[in-house]
């Protein structure tokens, strides 16, 4: 899994160096009229799909902690892992089939309630904490699809655009992984995917994750912070 996801942080940084030399690219003189007949048209396409591929995707991001180690018979333990879809081969975007990373910062969340007691998640109260204290909220259902028909909040130039049934496909399986408020049984687990609007690799260098488990019958609230950072720590 290590390896997999720095293969995945070498590729998007190839993407970003290689969009980085396109927006320098000369268009005037490459595009020129002394070219064969519909060849600075094809030149233009090429330029247009290959910009479709340079839209912002959601940075990678690393644990900066071990994940801490389960003790005890009666404890709630949540297991987190950042969704990677861009790069080469991602398991991620195979497993979900959709590129998530291209829309949101997404995490995969799975509870496992380990004590005698019913305990409450509600995904929507989870949030992300910058390293200057700015807090972004979860997105909730309407929100979730709203950002994705939105584009992920950039405009993107595409030479192909979504066809209708691809789009509903799409949400559908955002629908079904994004995890729902949910009330777990003793010896319960639940699973699922938690939507945030993408954030920007000037506020990933220190940003924390954290959520909230709520026992039922006591009303106490156990609270889970991971923190993780875009920067590359190898």
């Amino acid at each position: 899994m290590g390896s997999l996801l720095m293969n995945n942080v070498r590729a998007s940084r190839s993407l970003a160096r290689f969009c980085l030399s396109i927006r320098f690219f000369d268009f005037d003189s490459k595009l020129n009229y002394n070219s064969t007949p519909g060849e600075p048209y094809e030149v233009f396409y090429l330029f247009t799909f290959l910009l479709g591929a340079c839209a912002p995707v959601s940075p990678v991001l690393s644990p900066l902690d071990p994940p801490p180690a389960a003790e005890g018979p009666e404890i709630i333990q949540v297991i987190v892992k950042p969704v990677v879809t861009s790069g080469i081969k991602s398991e991620d975007e195979q497993k979900w089939g959709v590129d998530l990373s291209a829309y949101y910062t997404a995490f995969e969340v799975h509870i496992i309630n380990k004590t005698n007691e019913e305990v409450i998640f509600e995904p929507t109260q989870a949030r992300l904490v910058n390293g200057s204290g700015q807090v972004i909220q979860a997105l909730d259902e309407k929100g979730t699809i709203r950002y994705y028909m939105n584009g992920g909040g950039e405009t993107v130039v595409t030479l192909l655009p979504k066809s209708n049934a691809i789009i509903e496909a799409e949400t559908k399986r955002i629908l079904q992984a994004r995890l729902k408020k949910a009330t777990i049984a003793p010896g319960g687990q639940k699973e699922g995917l938690i939507f945030f609007k993408k954030v920007s690799p000037e506020h990933c260098k220190e940003i924390a994750l954290e959520l909230d488990v709520d026992v039922s019958e006591s009303g106490e609230r156990k609270e889970f912070s991971f923190p993780f950072s875009c920067e590359n720590k190898s």
